[in-house]
């Protein structure tokens, strides 16, 4: 279900939740999501309708 609100506490909460969320900025918007999540992660990839490629991933992961 789509929230739509401005505000912040909102926007934490559903990162939290490790939900995507979307940021206005000056020409387009961007999508955020937990970077430590890994279903926050693969659930951008599937929004934005790219290939999640296991070796990029695996990469990620050891660096973080």
């Amino acid at each position: 279900m789509a929230l739509i609100s401005t505000s912040s506490r909102d926007a934490a909460a559903l990162l939290n939740k490790n939900e995507i969320v979307a940021i206005p900025t000056e020409t387009v918007y961007g999508l955020a999501g937990n970077a430590f999540s890994d279903k926050a992660i693969k659930k951008i990839f599937e929004l934005k309708k790219r290939p999640f490629l296991q070796s990029t991933y695996r990469s990620y992961q050891i660096s973080r």
